[in-house]
């Protein structure tokens, strides 16, 4: 059986992306290079077949503001755009945040995010029994779950500090993502979810 994922990435200026305060006009622009052109909406993990992991696929982020953006934070949440997958958007996204939190190699999976960039992340991606390692976590209940618990962008994505993009065409923060789907998974169909980022701009 395989499954199809697809991750929409809030990239710009608008509701959805929460914690917004700003006093001028800012961009958020993902794309699959440093500098390079924007993303679509949706970033599509492919067809995995149980028990295996899709291929990551890193993301860089940058904005068009004048001064750094700050309080950058990272979560998952229902999709809320129209709902074309093959349940409902409530049970993707619970189904989601469950493959995070099993704990047996049959039934764990998830939305892993490994932020070692700095090192060629090359350290440990998580897994059932170890789901945060050094520079990678799973979403799971409590983290990465809701605005509420937000991951905060470390410094290893080439961030200046933690959760602070600079400005500029291209500061070269970037993280990678990954869908893993469970090998006692018994549902066929489309996935979709909102990758969300929360941030603050002062002009």
């Amino acid at each position: 059986m395989m499954i199809g994922l697809m991750g929409r990435q809030f990239r710009r200026q608008q509701p959805l992306i929460q914690n917004r305060r700003t006093t001028m006009a800012v961009s958020i622009i993902w794309s699959n290079t440093n500098g390079g052109s924007a993303i679509g909406d949706f970033v599509d993990h492919g067809d995995i077949d149980n028990g295996s992991i899709g291929d990551s696929q890193e993301i860089f982020v940058r904005h068009d503001g004048e001064n750094p953006i700050t309080g950058v934070a990272f979560y998952i949440r229902e999709y809320s755009g129209t709902y074309n997958g093959d349940a409902t958007a409530g049970a993707d996204f619970a189904e989601m945040i469950a493959w995070g939190d099993e704990n047996t190699s049959n039934s764990f999976g998830g939305i892993m995010i490994h932020w070692g960039a700095a090192s060629g992340y090359v350290s440990a991606w998580p897994v059932y029994n170890n789901k945060e390692p050094a520079e990678s976590f799973t979403h799971r209940t409590g983290k990465g779950d809701s605005f509420e618990n937000a991951v905060a962008l470390p410094t290893t994505t080439g961030a200046l500090a933690a959760g602070e993009i600079a400005d500029g065409s291209n500061p070269n923060v970037r993280f990678r993502i990954r869908v893993g789907v469970p090998n006692n998974e018994d549902k066929v169909g489309v996935r979709l979810f909102d990758h969300v980022m929360t941030y603050t701009y002062t002009s």
